[in-house]
C-alpha cells in the first residue's frame, strides 16, 4: 500500500494509452518464454497440500531464469522502524515479500474466494503481482511498476494457458493500489472513480471485483505484519499491524477497528 506504488484512475488511463509503447519497450529481450518443465512443475505444485503450495509455486516458477532474477531483486522497501525501544531496518526481496503474501492468502482466504473464482488462478496472480517492480526501479521510476507488471503478467499467464477473461481480470486487479491510496489519503471520490474503472475492466460483477480487491489488499498489505513471518524464509516486522486484526487459530483476518468504518464508507459510496 506504499504511496510510491499507488495510482488513480487518470494514471490508469495514461497507462492504457501508452500500452503499445510500453510493450515495444519491453520487447527488447526482457520477456520470458517458460520451458514446458516449468509449467509442468507449477501444475504439480498447485495440487499439493495448502501449507506447501506457496513456496512450491515460487520454486517452480523460479526455474525460469527471468522470474528467479525478479524474486532475488530488492522490493524497494528499505526503511527504519521503531518497535518499542528498538530501531530495526525493514528490507525485503521481491521473493521474500511474495512468499509472505502467498502464505497470508493460504492462511486466511484460499477457501473464501467469491463463487466462480478459482484459487489456483488467484495464486498465480499473487505469485506474479510484483514481477515488474525491479524493472521499474531499474528504469529509475518506481511509480511505473504496474506498467511493467501488466506486460509481464499478460505474457506469463498466456503461456500458462489462462484465457483472455482471466487475464483481463488479473490486469484489472493488479493495475492499481486503490485501497492503499484511499486509506492513506482519505480521498473517497478518487477511490470511487478508480473502482468504477476497475469494475469496468475486470469483466466480473462489481461485488466480486470489490471482494477480490479487498482480499488482494489484505494479503499484500498484510504481508507487512508480524503475522506474515514465514519460518525459515523471512521475518516480517510489524510496520502495518495497525491495519488488521489477525486470528490465525481461527483462520480469520479482518481490518482493524480503526479501518473497518473507512472500508464500510467506501463500500456504501460504491453502492455495494
Amino acid at each position: 500500500m506504499n504511496e510510491r506504488n499507488s495510482i488513480g484512475a487518470d494514471e490508469m488511463d495514461r497507462m492504457h494509452d501508452e500500452g503499445i509503447a510500453i510493450n515495444e519497450e519491453i520487447k527488447g529481450g526482457r520477456l520470458t518464454t517458460l520451458e514446458a518443465s516449468v509449467i509442468d512443475d507449477l501444475k504439480k505444485a498447485e495440487s499439493l497440500p495448502k501449507k506447501q503450495i506457496p513456496l512450491a509455486i515460487m520454486n517452480s516458477l523460479s526455474q525460469d531464469p527471468f522470474i528467479a532474477e525478479q524474486y532475488r531483486a530488492d522490493s524497494g522497501v528499505d526503511k527504519e522502524i521503531t518497535i518499542g525501544d528498538r530501531k530495526m531496518r525493514e528490507k525485503y526481496t521481491i521473493g521474500q515479500h511474495t512468499a509472505a503474501v502467498m502464505t497470508q492468502f493460504e492462511k486466511y482466504f484460499a477457501d473464501k474466494l467469491p463463487e466462480g473464482i478459482d484459487s489456483r488462478f488467484f495464486r498465480r496472480i499473487l505469485a506474479l503481482h510484483d514481477i515488474g517492480k525491479p524493472a521499474a526501479i531499474a528504469e529509475g521510476d518506481k511509480h511505473r511498476q504496474h506498467e511493467f507488471t501488466d506486460v509481464y503478467v499478460q505474457n506469463i499467464l498466456t503461456q500458462l494457458g489462462e484465457d483472455e477473461k482471466h487475464i483481463q481480470l488479473a490486469r484489472a486487479l493488479l493495475n492499481s493500489d486503490v485501497l492503499g491510496r484511499y486509506l492513506k489519503k482519505g480521498d473517497l471520490g478518487e477511490a470511487v472513480e478508480t473502482f468504477e474503472k476497475i469494475f469496468k475492466d475486470s469483466g466480473v460483477p462489481e461485488e466480486v471485483a470489490f471482494q477480490l480487491m479487498l482480499i488482494f489488499f489484505q494479503v499484500d498489505a498484510g504481508s507487512y505484519c508480524a503475522d506474515a513471518t514465514v519460518e525459515g524464509i523471512v521475518e516480517i516486522l510489524p510496520s502495518l499491524d495497525y491495519l488488521f486484526d489477525f486470528k490465525p487459530e481461527e483462520g480469520k483476518m479482518d481490518f482493524s477497528e480503526e479501518i473497518r468504518p473507512k472500508i464500510a464508507k467506501l463500500k456504501d459510496a460504491l453502492g455495494l
